[in-house]
């Protein structure tokens, strides 16, 4: 008869360690500020780069980079205190013809007949936004982005 216990045989307990509560809490803080920076991460990716919003401008209409049909309206979306005047590819549109809804704070165009466009010209087309805040005319940035009309 043998009084060793068998090497090769396992007779331990796994181990299981108790962690304290405010542990569990750090680490689901942890997890939400993580997923927080994940989701504004995916959404300025949407969006396009980082410099198309901020700084007065909510949203640029059309994005950069995207596609639209020869008569769509574009513009841009400014955050509330903000104006500004619009260029199509460097030459600024009349400012009659520019829709400026201020309960929306939005400029816009849209072409159509007896406009500086007709229709938008095939291929790529550049938008430029001089914008300031309305307390501090004299402080302009300026955006620029580019469509592609199909």
């Amino acid at each position: 008869m043998n009084d060793h216990p068998d090497p090769t045989a396992s007779s331990a307990r796994p181990v299981r360690v108790q962690y304290p509560r405010w542990l569990w809490g750090v680490g689901a803080l942890v997890a939400a500020v993580v997923a927080g920076a994940v989701a504004v991460l995916v959404v300025v990716g949407e969006g396009g780069s980082p410099s198309q919003a901020g700084g007065g401008v909510e949203a640029l209409i059309p994005s950069d980079d995207s596609q639209i049909v020869q008569q769509a309206t574009v513009g841009i979306d400014l955050a509330p205190g903000y104006q500004a005047e619009l260029s199509v590819n460097g030459v600024p549109l009349p400012l009659d013809q520019v829709v400026v809804e201020r309960g929306l704070n939005t400029v816009t165009f849209t072409p159509g007949p007896g406009r500086a466009y007709e229709r938008w010209p095939a291929g790529e087309t550049c938008l430029t936004a001089h914008l300031w805040p309305v307390e501090n005319p004299t402080s302009v940035d300026v955006r620029t982005w580019c469509f592609t009309v199909v």
